[in-house]
């Protein structure tokens, strides 16, 4: 392959923007992993206990207000 050619490719890979899908044509997995403190974590766990729920139906409560 010519050395011009093999030049061009590289800047258009390089100047190519992808242009993302909008929000309305993502799909979303309904999952989110994030960290957290310790403290807040533990805080957390112990409101979610005290509503007799699970953390993450808490969280998603928190979340959600």
């Amino acid at each position: 392959m010519p050395r011009n050619c093999v030049t061009a490719k590289k800047l258009k890979l390089k100047y190519t923007k992808i242009i993302p899908k909008s929000i309305d044509e993502r799909q979303y997995s309904g999952r989110i992993s994030l960290r957290v403190p310790k403290t807040l974590h533990a805080n957390l766990a112990m409101e979610a206990e005290k509503e007799g729920v699970s953390l993450n139906q808490y969280v998603l409560y928190r979340l959600s207000i």
